[in-house]
């Protein structure tokens, strides 16, 4: 025997010696997880709760349980070993979660007296210290009552499972054993007295396990029911499992409710005072004298109208969203925002929107939820929204459901801001785009308005090419609320475009708008021609603005006429400053003006204008509002904002002949349009000449010659690049400047097709009889 103990002296010093030299080399530690600092004060059954977190990247919050053994022989480490096996094999969604245990010799630092125990968990809180975080919160009242009825029903819900689904007896039900995750759940744990019950109550045997007798030595006497405290087994044995942790369950809500006051005497436990009313009849019961009448934790869950109040009834319909029906999560979602304003903001922060995140996240909740979650994100500081919500939020961009891309575009305004430039060019954009080529007009008008928020963030390559290429076919769309958006958003994101860009596009894109049979379109083109006027130099005014814009000074539209004055006098007022400065000797070169001062701020209005002009169109022609569309469907004329009424109406006078105003007093082509009938308004605004622009200024020539050399010129002009070398879609659109002097328009009869072609056959056969007469 003394040799035994020699050689087992000479093996813990060897075991010592070589965790020593292990540390001191950098060996790799049995925990993957580092150790931080401890909650201070907190300590059960010799367990301490420090915070830790994981070796990964980056890293992620955990809880390390540490128990520290005296010796080899400490009386508790066999309740502690019991503890760790038991955290590895229990699963239930309000049991603590465990990630990793491990037992070191001597610690992982190799000096400690014994072995040392550590249980890696989910990030969590002792129940102490989360009820004052939240007191500190301003968790009050009504609120907080709701809140610990929310928090004591999930405790007796991992009661209930342990004694009755596993017949099994906790041993030691307190606060301490109570831990709050971050998302505010309570997780039962502390599991070193946990023990299987008798067979029955005719068993003779002892506890099958050192579980109770353990939890007899150690249970304070408030804490614990008599028959353990006694070690009375016999009285046990004729008891069901609940008997012992009902008990506990009861010192749990005296503890808790009586908070800041202390807990540390059975006599407190007749005090009711702090006891909820609605609680009061199965509090008494819990604490029943005789262990056999103690109230089973299910029927408390069933019975007790504690546990049933607006907040526990919305958590739980969160927490079981997968297994609800589809008009049932419809009416939620719908009454969710007004639910929300009745609920605790730190509720809404920790718990309501990490459940809503994931909802949506998954499919499990239905597009409307996208609204509720921003609401609460409207809440949160900008590490934490770009932390909780921004993530779910790009990658519901990738959707696939119409629903859920419509609720993401209607609330740009709210997410918009905390996108950063990589996630936009990285992610976002490259989802958005495809919006600009949906069948539905409604989604494809709330991604034009899109584009002027996220224009600033975008790389001048991209918005050159991608987006100059989509916006060059929505300017032709067949919804006239979207060719006039269209109009608006090219004049707000003028200054995020290259100087090449501007040149080719801006005069060409307003100068087609003002040709549009939509009266909104027409002016939408006007007030982005004055807005961006600071890009064009003075020849450009006079030569291509002013010719453009006059012919609308008469425009049968009274707010068309309004927005072609207002364009033609500050064009007017830029070129005889002009004058001015020449005559003065101070002539500056005309780029010196093409930067606005403000860097084109003031063109953050035009959204507005717009709006404002299609309801001056649809007052004046007295059309019935247009009823704002489904969620996933396609409309009419599509408006996203709060002028759908105004844009419905004034679409509505466009697809159809007008009657306001007498055949003679409107313009021949719009005449012309108007009568060949609704179905061919959209198509033929704008079909004037073959290049897309519609060049009023050119003289229709029906010569054969003429036109092919036209045709060729038009193909020529096509292969014209943007600022990176990419052909855009523009091209074929450039309107030509003005000739100086122009000749007159000599009206000529249209030729049949029979008749030309007869002229060209006359035209052979001349040629043919003259080479007859040469032979």
């Amino acid at each position: 025997p003394v040799r035994a103990r020699a050689r087992g002296g000479a093996a813990a010093a060897t075991m010592s010696m070589f965790s020593s030299l292990s540390t001191l080399f950098g060996k790799e530690s049995p925990l993957k997880y580092d150790v931080g600092e401890r909650y201070g004060g907190w300590s059960h059954c010799g367990w301490q709760h420090h915070k830790g977190a994981s070796k990964d990247e980056p890293p992620a919050p955990v809880s390390v349980f540490v128990y520290t053994a005296s010796s080899d022989n400490d009386p508790q480490l066999a309740a502690a070993r019991a503890a760790l096996k038991r955290m590895r094999t229990l699963r239930h969604p309000h049991v603590l979660k465990c990630l990793d245990g491990v037992e070191v010799p001597n610690g992982i630092s190799g000096r400690d007296p014994g072995p040392v125990l550590y249980i890696v968990t989910e990030p969590c809180a002792p129940l102490p210290y989360a009820l004052g975080d939240l007191d500190a919160d301003g968790l009050r009242g009504n609120e907080r009552e709701e809140y610990l009825a929310f928090g004591l029903r999930q405790l007796t819900e991992a009661v209930a499972f342990l004694n009755v689904d596993c017949k099994m007896a906790h041993g030691y039900v307190c606060a301490s054993a109570v831990a709050v995750t971050p998302e505010l759940d309570w997780k039962l744990h502390a599991f070193d007295f946990l023990d299987s019950w008798w067979d029955g109550p005719g068993s003779t045997m002892m506890p099958p396990s050192e579980g109770l007798r353990a939890a007899s030595a150690v249970a304070p006497a408030h804490a614990a029911c008599q028959e353990l405290i006694k070690a009375d087994w016999e009285g046990l044995r004729r008891a069901p499992p609940w008997s012992v942790d009902a008990w506990g369950l009861g010192c749990t809500i005296q503890e808790i409710f009586r908070a800041p006051k202390p807990f540390d005497a059975v006599e407190q436990l007749r005090e009711m005072q702090h006891i909820p009313r609605a609680l009061a009849p199965a509090y008494q019961r819990m604490l029943s004298s005789q262990p056999g009448r103690r109230l089973n934790p299910k029927k408390l869950l069933a019975q007790c109208e504690f546990f049933s109040n607006p907040l526990v009834d919305f958590l739980g319909f969160l927490d079981q969203l997968a297994l609800k029906d589809s008009t049932d999560k419809e009416s939620f979602f719908r009454k969710m925002p007004a639910a929300l304003d009745k609920i605790a903001p730190v509720i809404a922060k920790r718990k309501v929107l990490p459940l809503l995140a994931k909802a949506l996240e998954f499919g499990a909740a239905p597009a409307s939820g996208l609204g509720s979650m921003l609401k609460i994100g409207k809440e949160l500081e900008e590490d934490r929204f770009a932390a909780d919500v921004l993530p779910v939020v790009v990658r519901l961009f990738s959707s696939n459901d119409r629903a859920v891309r419509i609720s993401l575009l209607q609330n740009m305004d709210s997410i918009g801001p905390h996108l950063s430039a990589e996630l936009v060019e990285g992610q976002v954009y490259r989802d958005l785009e495809k919006g600009f080529a949906d069948t539905s007009a409604y989604l494809r008008e709330l991604t034009l308005k899109t584009l002027p928020m996220l224009a600033p963030k975008m790389k001048a390559a991209t918005l050159n090419s991608s987006a100059l290429k989509h916006l060059a076919k929505l300017q032709v769309d067949e919804e006239p609320a979207i060719r006039t958006n269209t109009t608006i958003c090219l004049g707000n994101i003028a200054r995020y475009l290259g100087e090449a860009s501007r040149k080719r596009v801006l005069i060409n894109a307003f100068s087609r708008a003002l040709k549009d049979v939509f009266p909104p379109g027409r002016a939408a083109g006007l007030m982005a021609m004055t807005a961006t006027a600071c890009y064009y130099s003075c020849e450009e005014l006079a030569h291509r603005v002013l010719p453009a814009a006059t012919p609308l000074l008469v425009d049968a539209d009274a707010s068309v006429r309004e927005k072609a004055f207002a364009c033609v006098d500050a064009a007017l007022a830029r070129l005889r400053e002009r004058d001015e400065d020449v005559r003065a000797g101070r002539e500056e070169s005309d780029d010196a003006k093409g930067a606005p001062a403000d860097g084109g701020k003031g063109m953050s209005s035009l959204l507005g204008w717009a709006a404002s002009a299609a309801a001056a169109v649809g007052t004046s022609t007295g059309a019935s509002p247009m009823k704002a569309p489904p969620a996933g469907g396609a409309i009419g004329a599509a408006s996203s904002s709060g002028n759908a009424d105004a844009y419905g109406a004034a679409a509505g006078e466009a697809s159809r002949p007008q009657q306001q105003r007498p055949p003679s007093h409107q313009p021949r082509r719009e005449q012309e349009v108007r009568s060949s009938g609704p179905a061919v308004v959209a198509a033929a605004a704008l079909e004037d000449d073959d290049d897309g622009w519609g060049d009023s200024e050119e003289d229709l020539d029906l010569d054969p010659m003429s036109m092919m050399s036209g045709a060729s010129q038009s193909k020529h002009s096509a292969m014209s690049f943007t600022d990176d070398g990419e052909n855009d879609g523009w091209d074929s659109m450039n309107s030509p400047a003005p000739k100086a002097a122009p000749r007159p328009v000599v009206p000529r009869a249209v030729p049949r097709k029979g008749a030309l072609a007869g002229g060209k056959k006359a035209t052979k056969s001349l040629k043919l009889g003259a080479k007859k007469r040469a032979d």
